[in-house]
Order: C-alpha cells, then structure tokens, then sequence
C-alpha cells in the first residue's frame, strides 16, 4: 500500500506588526491580504491543504475567524515560534494527519 505524504502551506500570521498593524488582514485592490495568499496557495498543485498559524492573543482572533470562516484550519499557539519550532511539536503533526 502507497500512501503519499502530505504537503501543508503553514502561514504564519498576527496583527500585531510594529511598522505596519493589522496588516495580514488589510485590503489589497478589494481583497484581504491573507486570502490573496490562500487563494495562490490553494492554486499550487503540490500543496494539499493550507493551515493558518497564529497566536491565541485576542488581536489575533480576526485571523482564527477569517481561517474558520473559510474553511482553512487555523492552529493557535500560546507563543509564535520559528515554522521549524512549530511543526516540530507534536500536537500540529498530529492535526495534520
């Protein structure tokens, strides 16, 4: 039996930018600015689901709400890590089986 691993797009995303707040979420030419990213994710024939990762701080609930509102899985983290020190833990592996 073959069984093919799993490509995920992580995106790692807050509101609290010092130069720029807000702007994961901000309008480019009509659109949020995260969902052209997903969009062009989603687009990508080598990648099989895209997961949105944020912190559980409450600015950054707009981000959980735009992930569920669109049906992408959203992954909240006490503390934002490195991507490497993310899907190092265990709990995001075992989500993304």
């Amino acid at each position: 039996m073959s069984s093919k691993k799993k490509t995920v797009a992580i995106i790692e995303a807050r509101m609290g930018s010092s130069r720029l707040p807000g702007k994961v979420l901000m309008d480019i030419g009509g659109v949020q600015a995260l969902r052209l990213l997903c969009d062009r994710l989603h687009s990508c024939s080598r990648i099989d689901e895209v997961v949105i990762a944020t912190s559980v701080n409450s600015a950054d609930q707009a981000i959980a709400d735009f992930g569920n509102a669109n049906g992408i899985k959203v992954f909240r983290e006490v503390k934002m890590m490195y991507l490497e020190e993310l899907w190092a833990q265990q709990n995001l592996r075992q989500q993304m089986l």
